[in-house]
């Protein structure tokens, strides 16, 4: 009976153990995506910011919604799939004032043990035509 006993606590522990392990290993994965999407981000948007500085019309449709980004990929492991997207609309503050308002954001999946997590980064900000 005591033997029974202590291979169930045994038991027990090492699967508490296991799960602390894998749920900070996911904890980490999770971070190191987060941190490549808004890397992916950030230069998207400003990538935008650039364009209409410079005067491009945002309306022309030049590039499409959804461009596929991979994230999370390093030299031993595949990266997850990602898509950035984009909002721009034209303001008006006055007669002669014009600028745009630019919505930006990164989608993508992550499978965990406990399921498929769907993720998302959103910036907004005004850009002013030059």
């Amino acid at each position: 009976m005591e033997l029974m006993v202590g291979c169930l606590i045994a038991t027990l522990a090492s699967t508490f153990l296991m799960y602390g392990i894998s749920s900070t290993t996911s904890s980490v994965q999770d971070i190191r995506l987060e941190q490549d999407a808004l890397e992916e981000l950030i230069g998207y948007t400003n990538r935008w910011q650039s364009y209409i500085a410079a005067g491009y019309d945002p309306n022309s449709n030049a590039f499409p919604q959804g461009e596929p980004v991979t994230i999370g990929e390093n030299d031993n492991k595949k990266g997850i799939n990602a898509t950035l997207h984009y909002n721009i609309t034209e303001q008006y503050t006055g007669q002669y004032s014009k600028y745009y308002n630019i919505k930006t954001w990164i989608r993508w999946n992550n499978s965990y043990l406990t399921g498929e997590r769907s993720k998302q980064l959103d910036f907004e900000l005004n850009q002013m035509v030059f």
